[in-house]
């Protein structure tokens, strides 16, 4: 499956090996596949792994944004936003967030006050609805990259 990579991959281990007998400093690598490195990657550096936010962190990020942002958004909403973003990474939550934003500015109702969104539930409702439906619909186009 990942065959195309292991000359990659060989290289780069020996770049680490190099790294690690000629100099004496912290090497920081972020992985999204790291099954696609193998047991050798493992061998030559120590690996640490981080975990996605659970449904309390998720909930309690949201509840933030909804606070800062004055939007009256309800309580079932925020759960279906938790429920989506399940396996997603803070980065990839606030991108939703932004989504929602976005989606409600161009609805019709929609006011901006002194820096403020002034909108009316079923906005509110439409856009969740509008952004978690896409979002649940996987990676689109050449955004996939980015992991949406």
């Amino acid at each position: 499956m990942f065959s195309d990579d292991m000359s990659a991959i060989a290289s780069f281990e020996e770049e680490i090996d190099w790294i690690k007998e000629r100099t004496k400093c912290i090497v920081i690598l972020a992985l999204n596949h790291k099954a696609r490195f193998g047991g050798a990657l493992y061998d030559r550096i120590p690996c640490f792994d981080f975990s996605y936010p659970s449904e309390n962190e998720r909930r309690e990020f949201l509840k933030r944004k909804v606070q800062a942002s004055e939007i009256p958004f309800s309580e079932s909403q925020i759960n279906a936003i938790v429920r989506q973003t399940e396996n997603a990474s803070y980065r990839q939550i606030k991108k939703i967030w932004n989504d929602i934003l976005f989606s409600l500015m161009e609805k019709e109702n929609t006011q901006l006050n002194k820096d403020k969104l002034i909108a009316i539930p079923a906005d509110i409702e439409s856009s969740v609805k509008d952004v978690l439906r896409i979002s649940s619909e996987g990676p689109r186009s050449n955004l996939s990259m980015f992991g949406w």
